[in-house]
């Protein structure tokens, strides 16, 4: 199962997409993904699932066996459906017993062994990496057996082995859910139970179907939000750094990043400012991602905070500006502004602290494009106990960053500021001027000498050139607020 977005990349629904191409099952496929889409939010439901699957897995398989017999393959799949279940349904009756000359196949685990079992030798490294091989050592691929290879020992010790594996999956899924203070602890579901069951079932589906693949943690859903891979995040010039993700559902975009009980200050400060200015502020903040939900994992301790994007979305860099007409220039200008105006509007004032084209995202809707502030990870409440110092001399450290420091105001780049004098309404305003700047030319100003020539290259005249060279005055008191900048562009 896979995703098509709206240029043309694919991505897969998780880890197990390829079985659905490889049991030429979909049901199937989407059996199994929902049951990986609660993995990391809930792991009861997970175990719950589990169970359904194998027995989808055993029923599909088994229908297959049989339309592939002589004596069975007139019949549609619907009648062997029906008589297998049947028969599934005789066995479980506390009459049936065991006798001479009964069926071998008559519960779903059952089925799915003998299936998997004719060809166990698939499922060697399956086992003894997951330790489901118990006392067995493997070496060269082959099991040794008091030393020594036997082929015939080892076909023993494989079935067997494979037997107790898909036992215990059948088993998990109904221990995990029905159990008590008493349940054995490999039946619980835990995040190592879980764990080890999710990545052992992938690679057994991948030895079943013989299509080699590997387990990757990034492709992971959460819920129904699919993880666009980084290869097509990195062809996007996309990259929102270590706590954040790209997820997209039902062809929207969306960005998770996931909190937990030792939470960053940034991550607090970002979901903070957030949730302030959407849901504190009188009037909706314009420019300025939203918080959609927040989806709780299965660990109990974490968090992922889920971030809406009203389109697909490009990262602020030279290369797109650069194929940017100068009014789609003036337009992201102008949405910058209005992000800004909405921190420091709102009551009480929020101030960004480390505006840069890092900070934003640009989505296109209708064919025009529209930026969005998305990064708040220093933002500060004007009401804020102004002696915060680790995050200030965070922020103060970033602004030596040769990398970074041109987007920050002049005051913070002294090692001797004296943070309770720094007026960040107006180191704001720099950044702000000079993020203009960077959209209006490609480049920012790196010294003071540098504003007029940039200024010349911007096509700006009059009143806005004018407000723009105010902006990134190298002190403070000379640059204009929010109010003059918005009243001048928009």
């Amino acid at each position: 199962m896979y995703i098509t977005l709206e240029q043309g990349e694919k991505i897969p629904m998780g880890n197990f997409s390829f079985v659905g191409d490889a049991a030429g099952n979909r049901e199937l496929a989407e059996l199994i993904f929902q049951c990986e889409a609660c993995y990391l939010t809930d792991y009861m439901e997970f175990a719950k699932k589990l169970r359904g699957i194998i027995e989808a897995l055993a029923m599909h398989e088994e229908i297959r066996r049989r339309k592939s017999t002589p004596g069975e393959k007139h019949k549609s799949e619907d009648v062997i459906r029906q008589e297998i279940t049947e028969e599934i349904r005789k066995s479980a009756r506390p009459d049936s017993g065991r006798g001479p000359g009964r069926k071998n196949i008559t519960t779903y685990k059952g089925m799915l062994y003998a299936i998997a079992v004719k060809k166990p030798e698939r499922f060697i490294d399956m086992l003894d990496r997951y330790h489901f091989l118990g006392i067995w050592n493997v070496d060269n691929g082959s099991i040794v057996v008091d030393g020594a290879y036997d082929k015939k020992e080892e076909q023993k010790v494989l079935r067997e082995s494979l037997k107790s594996y898909i036992y215990y999956l059948y088993a998990f899924g109904s221990k995990a859910v029905h159990g008590n203070e008493e349940t054995e602890e490999r039946f619980r579901p835990t995040a190592e139970n879980c764990r080890r069951i999710i990545w052992s079932f992938h690679d057994f589906l991948s030895a079943f179907y013989q299509k080699p693949h590997r387990f990757q943690k990034e492709l992971l859903p959460v819920q129904d939000y699919i993880p666009v891979p980084m290869d097509i995040c990195e062809k996007m010039g996309f990259d929102l750094g270590e706590q954040k993700r790209l997820y997209v559902k039902e062809q929207r975009y969306y960005i998770l990043s996931k909190e937990n009980t030792v939470i960053s200050l940034h991550q607090k400060r970002e979901a903070d400012a957030i949730h302030m200015l959407w849901e504190q502020s009188y009037e909706d903040p314009a420019n300025v991602i939203r918080s959609m939900e927040k989806i709780s994992c299965s660990d109990k301790v974490s968090d992922y905070q889920v971030l809406s994007l009203p389109g697909r979305p490009i990262s602020l860099t030279p290369r797109f500006i650069k194929g940017l007409s100068e009014q789609e220039k003036l337009n992201l200008i102008q949405g910058v502004i209005r992000g800004v105006r909405s921190m420091h509007t709102c009551e009480p004032p929020v101030y960004h602290r480390n505006l840069n084209p890092g900070e934003f995202l640009v989505v296109q809707i209708n064919g025009r494009y529209k930026i969005l502030l998305s990064g708040f990870s220093y933002s500060k409440k004007d009401a804020e106990d102004s002696d915060q110092k680790t995050v200030y001399y965070n922020l103060i450290k970033k602004a030596g960053d040769s990398w970074s420091n041109d987007y920050f105001a002049p005051e913070l780049r002294k090692n001797d500021a004296d943070r309770k004098q720094i007026r960040w309404d107006a180191a704001d305003i720099f950044s702000l001027g000079q993020l203009m700047i960077f959209i209006l030319t490609g480049y920012v100003a790196e010294t003071v000498q540098d504003v007029p020539a940039l200024l010349r290259r911007t096509g700006l005249k009059g009143r806005k050139s004018g407000v723009l060279a105010d902006m990134l005055s190298w002190y403070p008191e000379d640059r204009p607020n929010i109010k003059k900048v918005a009243d001048t562009y928009l």
